[in-house]
């Protein structure tokens, strides 16, 4: 049970950080950023 909760809390850092990170590079590179957003996964090409 505390690996799950591991994994789990793990999972929700990592989304927390893309996030704060995709914000920092759409205020860093602007509409080009955003472009390439547009085309691309977050995390696993082609799925999510």
């Amino acid at each position: 049970m505390p690996s799950i909760i591991l994994v789990g809390g793990t999972c929700i850092a990592l989304f927390i950080a893309a996030l704060r990170e995709e914000a920092e590079c759409d205020e860093h590179f602007g509409a080009a950023y955003t472009d390439y957003m547009k085309t691309t996964k977050r995390f696993i090409p082609f799925v999510w």
